[in-house]
């Protein structure tokens, strides 16, 4: 009895880890799937100053929605919520600079090129009033991009940007001062005899 479940756990194993296995093999297959049959097509722009925006772009269903992926994500992030967004809205969904098939120059890595560029596209590419969506720093690009108070821009959500704000005194307990903004300081501010990576793996919380 006891040899036949040990049997019978090794082979729900053996069958959870294949289709792991398969499901991280042919991840992206199931992406392109979903873009597909959303009807999203992947195109680029060209701005003046030479910078490529990569971005998908859906079917006129609707009044415009820009999306703005999160840190070291893309375009395609959005892929499960094409579909259903697709039916109401004219979908766009950039890539911001440094991410996927946009251009890949760090002097453009800063809030304030990569907004006003988003701000460029809005007005030369989408030429209508807009609603933007934006997930992590792509939610702090699309405040950067609503405080400019352009009149294209009707509309603006956020999805866990990291706003860092709280009471003075409080700050110093809060997670993203022990976490991030002392443990950086430290590193600085030190002998820095190590990656940055190396040092935060051995003193962050």
């Amino acid at each position: 009895m006891f040899t036949r479940l040990i049997f019978i756990i090794i082979i729900i194993a053996l069958l959870f880890g294949v289709t792991l296995v398969y499901r991280n093999l042919n991840y992206k297959k199931d992406i392109d799937k979903k873009i597909e049959k959303s009807n999203i097509v992947e195109k680029s722009v060209a701005l003046p100053m030479g910078s490529i925006i990569n971005y998908g772009e859906g079917k006129n269903n609707g009044h415009p929605l820009l999306l703005i992926h999160g840190q070291g994500g893309d375009w395609k992030v959005y892929s499960d919520s094409f579909l259903k967004l697709s039916k109401k809205y004219h979908i766009y969904a950039i890539d911001c600079y440094g991410h996927g098939k946009s251009s890949h120059n760090p002097e453009n890595y800063n809030i304030v090129d990569n907004g006003d560029d988003i701000i460029w596209f809005i007005e030369n590419v989408i030429k209508r009033e807009t609603i933007i969506s934006g997930h992590s720093s792509g939610g702090l690009l699309a405040i950067y991009v609503a405080s400019k108070n352009n009149p294209l821009v009707s509309g603006v959500m956020l999805e866990d940007p990291p706003i860092f704000s709280t009471l003075k005194d409080y700050a110093p307990k809060t997670w993203a001062y022990l976490d991030s903004f002392k443990t950086i300081n430290d590193y600085l501010t030190g002998s820095k005899d190590e990656p940055y990576d190396v040092y935060y793996l051995k003193n962050a919380l």
